[in-house]
């Protein structure tokens, strides 16, 4: 987590001078997507060992955390795609390429089909069952 922290503090000047005083585009999404995730997801997990939440609230904690945690794979999934189309402009190779980058994500999202809730944990947190 330091690391991470390290990395943004060092790079900020950089990224407001490349990213934040320029026009959106996909690409500057894909980059704040990519670059914001894994803080949002580090906060949650604070929260997730400093707060003794009841059930109901690590219920939602659990969800939420997961979502956040699997949707990290859509970027790159993205990512993955826009690069199979610059290499072979082919829609349908580009289209293969999405749907197999996201297959772990949907797979991962399944889980909730099958009742994922959240529990508070023996130590600290909470816990997904």
């Amino acid at each position: 987590a330091a690391l991470v922290v390290y990395d943004f503090v060092i790079t900020l000047d950089r990224e407001i001078k490349l990213f934040w005083t320029r026009r959106l585009t996909g690409a500057t999404v894909l980059f704040f997507t990519i670059r914001y995730m894994p803080l949002l997801y580090g906060i949650l997990g604070v929260v997730n060992a400093s707060l003794d939440l009841p059930p109901a609230d690590c219920d939602i904690l659990v969800k939420v955390a997961n979502t956040l945690d699997w949707s990290h794979l859509l970027p790159f999934a993205v990512f993955s795609a826009m690069r199979a189309y610059a290499l072979t402009r082919n829609r349908v190779f580009t289209s293969i390429v999405l749907a197999l980058s996201l297959v772990q994500m949907g797979l991962n999202f399944a889980s909730y089909a099958y009742g994922l809730s959240g529990i508070p944990g023996p130590v600290e947190g909470c816990v997904s069952v």
